[in-house]
């Protein structure tokens, strides 16, 4: 497989941010949210005002950065696409107040991944890329590229065949696909 530029999403792709920020609201407000409770992107349709507001404001707390882990196997997979010899970015649409936290973790539990391999921007189809790696309905849409889904409930409603996505469960399934997709098209 030629050489490949991968732009891999940071939330719930190699990172389990929902969970885990639904674990901490459920306990500080006493509340038994789960993933299933967010059939949509936009949560706060889904929650009461002061739920979605505390949900919001761990969105935007170092708390929740200091407690969040990698995904499974996120770590293995990223370096593998690395040692592969790809162009892999790590592209997020965050808060601007998120930033510094979000590199003091990737700096922690991704090491391989340098400060020139991320990117911040609402506007992923703007980024020149092969593949995407997303969770996010509207990135998955819009990016004009190879397109591979992190299957979570927000997202459920996406057809895959009308977007042409490749729908998996984690990043070592997302890599395997694209290297047997762009191995079916080279042998085309």
């Amino acid at each position: 497989v030629s050489r490949l530029t991968i732009l891999v999403d940071w939330d719930d792709v190699i990172n389990d941010l929902m969970p885990k920020a639904l674990e901490l609201l459920n306990a500080s407000r006493g509340t038994d949210y789960t993933l299933e409770s967010f059939p949509e992107f936009d949560f706060s349709k889904y929650l009461p005002e002061a739920d979605s507001n505390a949900l919001h404001a761990l969105f935007l707390s170092k708390e929740l950065w200091d407690v969040l882990r990698p995904a499974k196997d996120a770590q293995k997979a990223l370096k593998r696409m690395i040692d592969d010899g790809h162009e892999v970015l790590i592209v997020t649409s965050t808060h601007y107040l998120n930033v510094a936290w979000k590199m003091e973790w990737l700096a922690k539990y991704f090491p391989f991944i340098q400060w020139d391999q991320v990117i911040v921007a609402n506007r992923k189809d703007k980024i020149r890329g092969d593949w995407l790696i997303d969770d996010s309905p509207r990135h998955i849409k819009n990016h004009p590229y190879g397109r591979v889904c992190m299957d979570k409930p927000w997202n459920r409603w996406l057809n895959d065949d009308v977007y042409d996505i490749i729908r998996v469960g984690n990043l070592s399934e997302a890599y395997a696909a694209i290297l047997e997709r762009e191995s079916k098209q080279e042998n085309e």
